[in-house]
């Protein structure tokens, strides 16, 4: 074999690995962080257990919305918007009033959000 045609031998395989790289950047799945640690006890009390790990729609910042699949920065920023302008949501439904929220929307992260601790 050439010189040459190892040197395009490298580099062909130094390309292919930089595209798998961005593709498994792109592709990762971002993980909610969670509240609590498995061996850990609620903080305060009146914290409800099923709500560990969730976002909480009426307290949370653009950028832990933006950790919901689906939610961008606007439609984050919408949702901030909406809640300012009319108070807490009463329900998780009460998403739907937001511009933006649909129902395939809303079922998407219905089981990632809450709307108290």
């Amino acid at each position: 074999m050439k010189k040459g045609h190892v040197v395009l031998i490298f580099l062909t395989s130094a390309f292919l690995c930089i595209l798998l790289g961005i593709y498994i950047g792109r592709n990762t799945v971002t993980l909610i962080p969670t509240v609590f640690s498995s061996n850990s006890k609620p903080a305060a009390t009146g914290v409800n257990p099923e709500n560990r790990g969730k976002i909480n729609i009426n307290t949370a910042t653009v950028s832990q919305l933006q950790l919901l699949p689906e939610i961008g920065e606007v439609l984050a920023q919408s949702i901030i918007e909406y809640r300012e302008e009319n108070g807490p949501f009463n329900t998780i439904d009460d998403l739907l009033k937001v511009n933006g929220i649909g129902t395939y929307r809303l079922n998407l992260i219905r089981d990632r959000i809450c709307i108290s601790d």
